[in-house]
């Protein structure tokens, strides 16, 4: 073949793998792979933890009748500080529990563990992924938190999926003697897993008050302050002061699944504009040559060009395929989630072997004509007419 020929040949070529790449990514890719990441994360709160309520600012009193009716009640005290990520200081929660045998209990489960082995020194600091990702955090750094006039340093031993009952996130650490002799503080909060959730209910939360938060009459100027205050504090809806993990757990269930099946079906129309940029590509790669091909054929043979074509065709589709890998790296690298190059590649096999399909076909369709050129060309002259 002449240089020309494969030149266009390469640049139609290359120009269809970049446009066929980069058309699903900004359009359609990336909001599928954040879409299965959130999801994701939604879902695993109801499926990988084993807690049933979370029951905020219960007594001393509330939370040990509790343990007479749950198989575990694990208190946990939510605190809000300064952390430094290196040099950068950012306000954030921290979940504190006394036995870190009830981890198990809380939303830092071992199926929600994304990096690390789950080791609990005393000094050690669960993260969240979002927090990982955005301070550039790794397994095994060490983290100064600011409480009060002191500074402590903690050692990040795990990575876990973010904590929805953060704002961003929130850490886990343990509630040592060394940070209760820093903090005096009242329990935020119990984790409740039982298995007779109704008799629970109707004991503890049917008419729950956290009873934690009560004031005295010392903390008002005026018997009416007081007063207002009590007639709100009972007449507040017990449901304010706890979360039943499962109780929307059906509705947004059905929500995830809807938006899964929304961007499930953008993904299938992306594989439909990704095969046809491929494949005018590749027709029009013989296209702009059809000048040069009675002359390729001449000179090269129809074989070599047939096989120039196939290896220009194998290329593509293997060029094709890395350039997704590539858009797919550039779409993880800005995730606030974890999810691997594999994941992703698992979820998106339909646009890689559609992107594959259209090239083969695009190949066939090109060696066919050259074949039928050739045939045309060699074809004997009818009776009659001039050889």
């Amino acid at each position: 073949m002449k240089i020309r020929s494969i030149i266009t040949l390469i640049f139609v070529m290359i120009t269809s793998i970049v446009l066929s790449v980069l058309v699903p990514s900004l359009i359609w890719i990336g909001d599928k792979v954040e879409t299965d990441c959130d999801c994701n994360e939604t879902l695993s709160i109801y499926n990988d933890t084993s807690y049933d309520y979370l029951v905020y600012n219960p007594s001393e009193e509330q939370i040990a009748e509790m343990k007479a009716d749950a198989e575990a009640v694990v208190p946990m005290r939510s605190i809000e500080f300064g952390i430094y990520f290196g040099t950068e200081k950012i306000y954030e929660r921290i979940i504190f529990i006394e036995d870190t045998n009830d981890i198990k209990y809380t939303e830092y489960t071992e199926e929600r563990r994304l990096l690390g082995n789950g080791d609990t020194p005393e000094n050690f600091l669960y993260i969240d992924y979002y927090l990982s990702k955005h301070y550039g955090v790794s397994l095994g750094d060490t983290i100064t938190v600011n409480m009060g006039d002191k500074k402590y340093d903690f050692i990040v031993t795990a990575v876990y999926r973010t904590n929805p009952n953060g704002a961003n996130g929130a850490c886990l650490a343990k509630f040592g003697e060394k940070i209760k002799n820093a903090l005096s503080v009242p329990a935020s909060g119990v984790y409740v897993a039982t298995d007779d959730k109704s008799t629970f209910y109707e004991r503890h939360l049917a008419n729950y008050k956290p009873m934690a938060l009560v004031k005295s009459r010392e903390d008002f100027t005026t018997d009416k302050a007081y007063e207002d205050w009590l007639k709100d504090f009972n007449n507040t809806d017990p449901k304010r002061y706890y979360k039943e993990k499962d109780s929307d757990k059906a509705d947004v269930v059905k929500q995830t699944q809807e938006k899964l099946d929304t961007v499930s079906d953008n993904t299938l129309f992306a594989s439909i504009i990704c095969a046809v940029i491929l494949l005018v590509g590749s027709i029009l790669s013989l296209i702009l040559n059809i000048r040069m091909l009675r002359s390729d054929i001449l000179t090269g043979g129809t074989k070599k060009v047939i096989l120039i074509y196939l290896i220009a065709h194998v290329l593509m589709a293997v060029l094709a395929i890395v350039g997704f890998i590539i858009a797919f790296a550039v779409i993880r690298s800005q995730l606030s989630f974890y999810y691997t190059l594999n994941e992703i590649m698992g979820s998106q096999w339909p646009l890689l072997l559609t992107a594959v399909f259209a090239v083969a076909i695009g190949c066939l369709v090109n060696c066919i004509f050259i074949r039928g050129r050739r045939e045309k060309r060699s074809k004997p002259p009818k009776e009659g007419e001039n050889a």
